[in-house]
């Protein structure tokens, strides 16, 4: 499945976007509506492109949050059993989710009730993609989830969010996202063969989508457990790379390297990117499509 965040206009958002504008987030909470979880078949009836008994959630989820709060959907995101990425207030917003955690975190809710029943395995998927792909957006700086609701609520606000089976599922989640280790960044294709993903890139491949020769553009790599080898195969015309790292090893050693290399037409060049890596930015300039292999070692 490739993710995607669905906007507040995509989903017809009718109230604000939470209460004011917020910073990067430090913590990430996972929650559960309790509400009633939408069904995994595909309905669209006005063909909007948005499923409508997710459209509905989404709506019922943002009147119970105006009427408690007065600031509609409470959550960052929302995610029902089939995987779909709903935004709620949207990244950088103050929400009202975790009490004494609103301006400090961000928080992404698993629409339905989890008490007894895990999350879907799509739904666990994109909960670690979400989390992914906002760390690097600068959303957050949490590269993985902090807890569940109930983890962050003092005696006297206790909660059983996000329940039980939801609560059981976050370590399996953070898993998920620190083997996932790399993000590939907007709709690149990635194919994996064994321990190798291979991602092709387009020229076409551009922040703006757009068809733009010669664009500078750039991937990030999310927190990893080995070290890979990024092997960039020019196609007709040659590839200009710069890396920029930054890691922190578990000893607390680590730096940052700076390498800008040309790689010639029908050629391939390696670039080794350490364990450990916390953020690493790649920016690729060609005017023809080319190849990248990452190869763990």
């Amino acid at each position: 499945m490739t993710h995607r965040v669905i906007s507040r206009a995509e989903w017809g958002a009718r109230e604000r976007a939470g209460f004011d504008s917020a910073g990067q987030a430090w913590e990430l909470f996972l929650h559960h509506s309790v509400t009633i979880a939408p069904d995994l078949v595909w309905v669209d009836a006005n063909g909007d492109g948005v499923d409508d008994d997710e459209q509905a959630a989404m709506r019922t989820i943002e009147r119970i949050g105006q009427e408690r709060f007065g600031g509609g959907f409470p959550y960052g995101f929302g995610i029902p059993p089939s995987g779909r990425i709903y935004e709620g207030t949207g990244p950088l917003r103050q929400g009202a989710h975790t009490y004494g955690h609103n301006l400090s975190g961000a928080a992404i809710v698993l629409i339905g009730d989890y008490s007894t029943r895990a999350p879907t395995m799509a739904q666990q998927a994109a909960v670690a993609w979400l989390v992914a792909h906002g760390y690097a957006q600068g959303w957050w700086s949490a590269q993985r989830l902090t807890g569940g609701h109930r983890d962050a609520t003092p005696p006297d606000q206790a909660t059983a969010c996000p329940g039980d089976a939801a609560e059981f599922a976050i370590p399996a989640i953070n898993d998920r996202i620190a083997r996932a280790d790399f993000y590939v960044g907007a709709d690149l294709t990635a194919a994996h063969y064994g321990g190798l993903m291979q991602i092709n890139v387009p020229k076409e491949f551009g922040p703006d989508g757009k068809v733009n020769a010669g664009q500078r553009f750039r991937l990030i790599a999310v927190p990893m457990s080995r070290a890979h080898n990024l092997i960039v195969a020019a196609g007709g015309a040659p590839v200009k790379v710069q890396t920029i790292f930054n890691w922190a090893e578990s000893n607390g050693t680590g730096g940052n390297v700076a390498q800008e290399v040309a790689v010639s037409s029908f050629r391939a060049k390696p670039f080794p990117i350490p364990r450990g890596t916390g953020n690493c930015t790649i920016y690729f300039t060609s005017t023809e499509d080319f190849v990248m292999t990452l190869d763990p070692q």
